[in-house]
């Protein structure tokens, strides 16, 4: 008798259980991103974000005690976002870890180096021009084994134009001891970079996080 009420139950469970998965409403959240197709800019947006994710830099530096060239390198975290305000595609770059004792033509420099690694993974080489220095561009914003005739013409071109490159070097001055970030920007298709430093100052809120100054 005991063991038929343990089937009775059993049974009677497996259905509610059964309703309540049929009467479950899918959340909104959900069917949102189910209705999303993704585009063919969300695949070259991806793609440009996976060609330049922990990317090493690597570089010659003047050891001044030595007065010898040494090589010197760091990996890059990067990002990429769309700026709807600036209608730019827009690629932030900073190396992975802080510099400790710097001055400013040194985080320069860094930024450079970033900005030149951005460049070249992404096929812009300013000092070699050519027909095929977008191409790479034009790939990573097309249909995967096949093409379409209604794509504009100088795709590669024309999308390098509207790619701006940021880079953020958080550096100490060695000769006045304080924390600084240098922001250097330049366009993906130009040759031009221009620079802001900032005071990091530390306030002693909720965290020990630091906040940017503008310097004068």
């Amino acid at each position: 008798m005991n063991s038929m009420k343990s089937v009775f139950f059993v049974l009677i469970a497996s259905v509610l259980c059964c309703q309540s998965i049929a009467t479950a409403e899918t959340p909104s959240s959900v069917i949102y991103l189910m209705n999303e197709p993704v585009t063919l800019f969300d695949y070259g947006m991806d793609r440009i974000g996976e060609a330049l994710d922990n990317k090493t830099v690597i570089f010659h530096t003047l050891n001044e005690k030595t007065k010898k060239y040494e090589l010197e390198s760091f990996a890059m975290d990067t990002s990429v976002h769309y700026s709807w305000s600036e209608n730019k595609i827009i690629v932030v770059a900073s190396p992975n870890y802080f510099i400790h004792d710097a001055d400013r033509s040194t985080a320069e420099q860094w930024c450079a180096h970033m900005i030149n690694k951005i460049r070249a993974e992404l096929g812009v080489d300013q000092n070699n021009p050519g027909s095929g220095m977008y191409a790479r561009l034009e790939i990573f914003f097309s249909h995967y084994g096949y093409s379409m005739n209604a794509a504009p013409q100088d795709l590669g071109r024309k999308l390098a134009g509207i790619i701006d490159m940021r880079t953020y070097v958080d550096y100490r001055d060695k000769e006045k001891d304080i924390r600084k970030k240098l922001i250097c920007t330049a366009a993906l298709s130009g040759s031009d970079m221009h620079c802001s430093e900032y005071l990091r100052l530390p306030y002693f809120f909720e965290t020990l996080d630091y906040r940017d100054s503008m310097v004068q």
